[in-house]
């Protein structure tokens, strides 16, 4: 009896040990989706410290102290706040690159990003969108070109593709690809999938602000036009 009552202690010091490691420490995530391609691909598990940047208490809106504060270019998991989820931590999480930090201006023109009116390099393996002319494009192909963003239109000749820089140059020796072309999209058009998601901010993938990203103690004069950006903080 003493034996059981021994294991059931040894298992239950380390089951509240494993939980405890879990919700504030470390955490297992799985990449979800093909935005951070040729960094992390989907499927891939990540393993997370929690302490970094603070911990969030489960089932309540507070969060420990950091322990150290995002830097530009750091790959962090984050709850994405448009999620109307009343607490954080049942929030959806998204897996991005900081690109600007608070009291930044971000600013996207024509796929060229702007921190504080400076123009930023591309990494190494920066992604872009493309219209490609082929008579063919066998799937062994993306394949092998690890192309796993896009598809056909529904013109057969036509294919919208994502890639490096590099995976078009080698696309562009193959015989049969006919014409490899950025996908224009013009500074005025509206895509309804792109942050504040309202009309009055005609933004898209390729010019996006400018933005002020907000600091703490930041004070924001809202009008009826900035109210889009700011209403959720």
């Amino acid at each position: 009896m003493q034996r059981l009552k021994d294991w059931l202690r040894a298992l239950l010091i380390a089951f509240t040990i494993v939980v405890v490691v879990k919700v504030f420490v470390f955490e297992i995530f799985t990449i979800p989706t093909s935005s951070m391609e040729k960094t992390l691909i989907p499927g891939d598990l990540i393993l997370v410290n929690k302490l970094s940047y603070g911990s969030t208490v489960p089932f309540t809106n507070y969060k420990l102290p950091a322990l150290t504060s995002i830097k530009r270019n750091d790959v962090v998991v984050f709850f994405y706040p448009m999620d109307d989820a009343a607490i954080i931590s049942e929030k959806s999480y998204y897996i991005k690159r900081c690109v600007a930090l608070p009291g930044d201006t971000l600013e996207i023109k024509n796929k060229l990003v702007y921190i504080n009116n400076t123009k930023q390099d591309f990494p190494e393996f920066a992604q872009f969108n493309y219209n490609v002319l082929s008579d063919i494009l066998a799937e062994d192909t993306l394949r092998k070109y690890e192309i796993n963003e896009g598809g056909r239109t529904f013109d057969s000749q036509l294919w919208q593709l994502t890639m490096t820089e590099k995976t078009k140059e080698h696309l562009e020796k193959l015989p049969y690809i006919k014409s490899i072309k950025d996908i224009d999209i013009p500074s005025n058009a509206y895509a309804d999938y792109i942050f504040p998601y309202h009309e009055f901010y005609r933004w898209n993938i390729n010019y996006f602000g400018k933005i002020i990203i907000p600091k703490k103690g930041t004070t924001v004069a809202l009008d009826a036009n900035n109210i889009f950006i700011y209403e959720r903080i």
